[in-house]
């Protein structure tokens, strides 16, 4: 890549999920700008299951979603057909990344073959469809021709940016989970949908947006679980060991969305937890911690809506967060375990503020998916 970069025949390849929206391995960055032009996501060449033809992957691909169809109207026990494991979730989790950043291209590349994707909405319905290519061989006649393509495809694209919302019902399909058995964890009531997008010779789709359940319960607590199009997301704010947060607007408010991968590094452990941290600390919200707003989920992606905070003024002194960390600790047994460490100096990190109506700022702190209870709260 880095040859046709040079050569301004392809973006900047940004191999960093830095601004994007869930965790995709690369994006390519129209030059100059921070616009992605393709999304990328990497594979080892041994779990890449693809077949070679784009006929091939549509078949297998409708074959596996077709069992697993089968499988759940029946409500029979079982592990997800091993044609979805190679094939469908894959591409499920590629178009969910171009969807999610509002991106038309993308690739699936492991060290052999790379396939190239787009979604395209089609003349004859109005409807979005997904293609996808043959494989693309490392190192045979115009591989690199076909990035180059594939790039230039998407610059001279006249298509509007891909919207999550506008997306028909039959994308609205996620990842099946294994049927039957012990599931793995998931985020709280976020049942999936139950339509279905079929694929066909030379084309591949994923479906993915998850419907919303009213609330989500601990307890006494209750965060709503809304929908991806119940809130607007913008500009980038801070990054996080499993995703960007970014700067949203839900029901005329100004929020903070923090991202979680459910793919990659336990991000859904670590967004329940996050949420059990919230739990214990009911009490505490809008005055030691922010205030949860809601959760939601798309394409594997979980989005958690929050009460947005500042960065500390110039003349924070550490000591400002000491009464709030005491408080935590000796109050309600909370030992957060992510407070060093970042930009500003090791004693910043996850030290914010928060602003009431009258102007005046008070310190709080944020990212608590990393603590201990300790015995002393029982």
């Amino acid at each position: 890549m880095e040859p046709l970069e040079q050569a301004g025949l392809i973006g900047t390849v940004a191999h960093s999920s830095r601004g994007a929206k869930g965790e995709p391995d690369f994006h390519v960055l129209e030059a100059g700008t921070t616009e992605s032009k393709i999304i990328g996501e990497t594979k080892t060449t041994h779990n890449l299951l693809l077949p070679m033809k784009a006929q091939d992957v549509a078949t297998q691909y409708n074959d596996a979603r077709a069992a697993v169809d089968e499988m759940q109207a029946q409500q029979e026990s079982g592990t997800r057909p091993l044609g979805w494991s190679h094939v469908g979730h894959p591409i499920s989790q590629i178009l969910g990344y171009m969807i999610l950043n509002c991106c038309r291209y993308g690739a699936l590349t492991c060290g052999s073959r790379t396939y190239f994707l787009h979604v395209h909405r089609s003349t004859e319905n109005d409807l979005e469809v997904a293609h996808i290519s043959d494989a693309w061989f490392v190192g045979e006649e115009n591989y690199l021709r076909a990035w180059a393509f594939h790039y230039a495809s998407s610059k001279s694209d006249n298509q509007q940016r891909l919207d999550p919302v506008t997306l028909s019902l039959d994308w609205l399909r996620s990842t099946p989970e294994k049927l039957g058995g012990k599931k793995r964890a998931r985020g709280p009531d976020s049942p999936r949908a139950n339509s279905r997008q079929r694929t066909s010779s030379g084309r591949s789709s994923s479906s993915p947006l998850r419907q919303p359940s009213a609330t989500t319960n601990f307890m006494t607590v209750t965060i709503p679980t809304i929908r991806l199009c119940d809130f607007n997301m913008s500009s980038p704010i801070g990054f996080g060991r499993h995703g960007t947060t970014f700067r949203a607007t839900w029901q005329g408010e100004i929020v903070a969305v923090k991202l979680f991968d459910s793919h990659k590094n336990n991000a859904r452990e670590a967004f329940l937890r996050e949420i059990l941290a919230y739990k214990h600390l009911a009490a505490v919200w809008g005055r030691l911690i922010p205030i949860p707003k809601f959760t939601a989920e798309a394409f594997g992606v979980i989005f958690f809506g929050m009460q947005m905070a500042e960065r500390p003024p110039h003349g924070a002194e550490i000591q400002d967060w000491d009464d709030v960390l005491q408080e935590l600790e000796e109050k309600y047994g909370f030992r957060h375990l992510d407070v060093n460490g970042c930009e500003r100096g090791p004693s910043f990190q996850n030290r914010m503020v928060l602003r009431d109506p009258s102007g005046c700022t008070h310190p709080i702190v944020i990212d608590l998916e990393d603590y201990e209870l300790l015995s002393s709260s029982a």
